[in-house]
């Protein structure tokens, strides 16, 4: 929950003027007696979700003993008016907070009473504490974003898509009666997708029929099912089988300014549009996306422009654009706005403490600079990582306010994005180790847009706040952010379609950036024995640095261990307890490293594969070949690896051979090796039977093993050389050359190959994180011959060999084949050739969302984002229009069920739930979906992904 933790003195704000559903006309603010901060640190106060509970967090200086496992005594401490059903609960200590049982109706306001007497020691007068809260108003926006085509090629239907979104949560299951998709009055089915946003869904519809004449599809939503007054409709127009035109053109301003035009069908994306398309003043470049072409504008522009698009652009079918078309466009003056590109936090001092920004149609800006106290940093890190805002008033104060004109230059051109830079060292002398969030906002004074003139600030202002009437007070001691409107959490009560010349535009505009003066870059590594490796270098010089003292804190703030960089910038340091916090001194610089699971130097990007041996013990048997005739002497050696000297010097290693029914036929024991190397020499019975034989070396508690095999072998007499098509996939083009060993030509004799297919893993190695192979799938294949025929006079043969298998792969497969050349006494020689088989042309493979904090488990109430990929037989990126994801929700028992049937069974059961069940596109080879499980909806949930056109599946459960 975003608890609003307001100050007393600015407790209700304008924004809180409702309409109670049981009160006619505006409510009675009440006004909070800042005297009760005295009692009450925190609690929930102006607008909130409707999902949200209520809280109050009491202060601990007149806090009464409470027996928090005794919550029937408390469980009528609130009276909230009007009522609302649910239960009251401690969350902490001091802090106690009351559930509702369902979401809380939407537009409404409230009146909560607490019995403080009951938990705090208070003065006569204070016995209850009264204040008020709201929920928001239930608004919807529906956007479409136009049809597209499954394939490159002309089909029948074409796919919708668009997004809605509402102001608050909201069930789809009633955003379903809110919203209707019909065509020619027929309802249309769609899904609903969870967006990244919050409170924001897609909406999908991949069955839009293109009919013999042009019809419309009609999206209709109106929110009376959810208490909302928001209703409207949006008309797509489906273009006939056979049409082929432009079917809208849009202006993009946001950042860059762009044109983008729609087409009824995808564009050929290899052709020159370069006359085709126009834009009148204006020499744009393209780029084609499908059935979009997007027109860039070299620079900025305002003001009426004519847009030719000429017939002769060509779809992906060929045909030709047949009609001309000709539309003025209205290009706007771009918004006031601000941004801040990159994402560091760390300014080193090479040029002076440089602040850069962007701006436009901006002539001045408002700075606010609160700096984080180094001895506050530690505190700040448990709450946000490095560039986090929550709870600022706790750990910092505000030094700095000023307003600075950024249009001092007469070619200064404010309708485009313009660079400037702050020079804090012109408002801050840095501190060691502190903090400091730069703060940009921007108001209506401060915009270059025509609106009615107000009174306006000509003078600079750097007056600094520190020593101000204004900090003469306890407005900010309980609040978790300044109300002083530079935080961007104020968008929640404005209009994205807001005038410029309203004052609500600017909720929300402002940028922040939490900063570090420091010249310190850290790296920091753990090994397996817990041993930290610490590495401090100048990001100005990248030299090391030499003497820095490096601290590690837990996260109650223990120093559990500290040491200094050697020459090479470099610390070796054993901990013994989990650290928190990294902290790097080094004179006046600081630097700080989190080092929480999933936040120390993440090297997801990179390739680190490798094994964690557990217990420091690692072992290897080989011999001096690879296959043994009965009565051959074997020469074996157990190479013992043992790297963190745990084994006492001449440890012993018992070393057996078992025959192919596991009987011991050999035994011995030693001590005596050469740096690590033991022999062992035995020998088989000439009389043995024939088999897989297995070399058991034994460490202590640890067995290593290795198969040998005994084989009575008569050699061959051909030298057999057997290649398939290098891409390994169906009908492939084989060759197959036999000589024999003396080096002649074993011409017209007589060949055949045998194969048959094993599931494998399939990886890529560009997608290491990524699983390929499909768990409902099971694959069983019978050894069968695809060639029998003769070599010719060279001794060579390239058969044509036509593999069909059945689409029921988990993925690619390990083909064995064995090749037969036969003499013409009969005998033959033999060969056995193993090579990686793929049965389909393009893989789609699925990566899941980390699970390291969460005992391999995903969290409820939260969205994860799992990413697919497709590629091609070789792992290179390729795009798949039709990609389908399905989701189920598993019973508690599927695990021990399995055992008597495959999951591919198990799901196809009536009592199995499918929770989600969408298509996607993959762009590059690339895309993604949300999946989200609300509590108490938890369990094991199975996802598959399938390619629809090539048909290969991956999943996990």
């Amino acid at each position: 929950m975003k608890k609003s933790l307001l100050s007393f003195a600015l407790l209700i704000t304008a924004s809180l003027v409702l309409f109670n559903s049981c009160k006619i006309g505006k409510p009675e603010i009440v006004k909070v007696d800042p005297y009760f901060a005295n009692y009450v640190s925190g609690y929930t106060s102006g607008m909130i979700s409707r999902g949200k509970t209520i809280q109050v967090e009491l202060s601990e200086d007149n806090l009464k003993y409470i027996d928090t496992n005794d919550i029937e005594k408390y469980k009528d401490i609130f009276e909230i008016e009007p009522a609302i059903e649910g239960e009251v609960v401690w969350a902490g200590n001091r802090t106690i907070e009351f559930r509702p049982t369902n979401p809380l109706p939407v537009n409404q306001f409230y009146d909560v009473y607490f019995d403080l007497e009951r938990v705090s020691k208070v003065k006569e007068g204070y016995e209850e504490f009264h204040f008020q809260f709201a929920t928001y108003s239930q608004k919807i926006s529906v956007t479409e974003q136009g049809l597209s085509d499954y394939y490159d090629e002309g089909l029948d239907y074409k796919y919708l898509r668009g997004e809605i979104s509402t102001s608050d949560i909201e069930d789809t299951a009633q955003l379903r009666k809110v919203l209707s998709i019909t065509q020619d009055g027929k309802m249309l089915p769609y899904e609903f997708i969870e967006a990244h946003e919050e409170n924001t869904w897609y909406y999908e519809v991949d069955s839009v029929l293109r009919k013999n004449e042009s019809s419309k599809v009609i999206i209709k939503w109106d929110g009376m099912p959810i208490s909302s007054f928001s209703k409207g409709k949006l008309e797509v127009e489906v273009p006939k089988k056979g049409d082929y035109y432009l079917t809208g053109a849009n202006i993009y301003e946001e950042d860059d300014q762009w044109v983008e035009l729609n087409f009824s069908e995808p564009i050929a994306s290899e052709q020159d549009l370069t006359g085709l398309v126009e834009l009148e003043g204006e020499n744009p470049t393209y780029s084609i996306e499908g059935n979009t072409v997007k027109l860039f504008l070299k620079n900025r522009t305002t003001g009426k422009r004519r847009l030719n698009v000429h017939k002769g652009i060509a779809n992906v079918s060929g045909h030709r654009l047949l009609n001309s078309h000709e539309e003025f466009l209205y290009f706007e003056a771009p918004k006031p706005r601000l941004r801040i590109t990159g994402t560091g936090n760390i300014l080193p001092n090479s040029q002076g403490l440089i602040f850069p920004f962007e701006a436009i149609s901006v002539k001045s800006v408002e700075v606010r600079i609160v700096r984080i106290f180094e001895h506050n940093v530690h505190h700040f890190l448990q709450v946000n990582d490095l560039d986090g805002a929550d709870e600022l008033t706790r750990f910092g104060k505000v030094i700095k306010k000023a307003k600075v004109f950024i249009n001092k230059d007469k070619d200064f051109n404010s309708q485009i994005w313009t660079h400037h830079v702050l020079n804090l060292n012109d408002y801050i002398n840095p501190q060691p180790g502190a903090i400091y969030r730069i703060s940009l906002k921007i108001t209506k004074k401060d915009a270059i847009w025509d609106c009615p003139s107000d009174s306006e600030a000509t003078n600079e202002s750097n007056e600094s706040n520190e020593n101000n009437e204004n900090n003469w007070n306890e407005d900010n001691w309980n609040g978790w952010g300044f109300s002083d409107g530079f935080d961007t959490w104020y968008d929640y009560y404005g209009d994205r379609n807001e005038s410029p010349c309203s004052d609500d535009y600017y909720n929300g505009k402002s940028v922040s950036r939490n900063i570090l003066a420091s010249d310190l870059g850290l790296i920091f590594k753990l090994d397996d024995d817990k041993k930290g490796h610490v590495f401090v270098n100048n990001m100005l010089t990248t030299d090391p640095v030499k003497g820095a003292q490096v601290e590690f804190y837990t996260y109650a703030k223990d120093l559990i261990a500290s040491g200094q960089t050697d020459a090479e910038g470099m610390l070796e340091i054993k901990l013994q307890e989990k650290p928190f916090l990294m902290v790097a001194k080094y004179g006046s610089q600081r630097g700080y490293l989190k080092l929480r699971d999933g936040k120390v130097n993440a090297l997801n990007r990179f390739d680190v594969d490798g094994e964690t041996n557990e217990s420091g013990v690692r072992g290897y048997i080989y011999g001096e070949r690879g296959v043994w005739r009965p009565g051959d002497s074997l020469y074996l050696c157990f190479m013992l690896g043992d790297r963190l000297n745990k084994l006492p010097k001449n440890h012993p290693v018992q070393f057996d051979i078992q025959d192919p029914f596991g009987q011991t036929i050999y035994t011995s024991t030693k001590t005596k090796n050469v740096n690590g190397i033991y022999d062992f020499r035995t020998a088989t019975d000439p009389q043995a039977i024939t088999g897989n034989y297995t070399a058991v070396a034994t460490v202590g508690n640890q067995t290593f093993t290795k198969t040998l095999k005994i084989e009575t072998i008569k050699p061959n007499r051909l030298k057999i050389e057997f290649k398939t098509a290098s891409n390994g996939s169906a009908d492939s083009s084989n060759y197959l050359k036999a000589r024999w060993l003396h080096g002649a030509i074993a011409k017209n004799l007589e060949a055949s190959i045998t194969v048959g297919f094993f599931p494998t893993t399939t990886t890529f190695k560009a997608y290491k994180e990524y699983v390929f192979d499909s768990p409902l799938r099971s694959f069983r294949s019978d050894v069968e011959t695809i060639f029998e025929g003769k070599l010719n006079e060279k001794g060579e043969a390239r058969p044509k060999t036509s593999i069909q298998l059945d689409r029921g792969a988990p993925g690619k497969l390990r083909a064995n084949y064995i090749v037969k050349v036969f003499e013409e006494s009969g005998d033959f020689s033999i060969d056995r050739f193993q090579e990686i088989y793929s049965p389909y042309k393009t893989y789609v493979g699925l990566k899941i969302p980390s699970m390291k904090d969460y005992d391999e488990s995903l969290v409820t109430n939260k969205n994860h984002r799992f990413e697919v990929v497709t590629v091609d037989a070789s792992g290179n990126p390729v795009n798949a229009e039709k990609v389908r994801v399905r989701i189920y929700k598993l019973k508690w028992r599927w695990w021990y069920e399995q055992s008597d049937e495959d999951l591919y069974t198990y799901i196809s059961r009536s009592g199995t739930i499918s929770v989600k069940d969408t298509v996607l596109s993959t762009k590059n080879g690339k895309g993604s979906f949300n999946f989200r499980i609300n509590y108490p909806e938890y369990g094991r949930y199975l996802v598959t992904v399938t390619d629809e056109k090539g048909e290969h599946q991956t999943g996990k459960v």
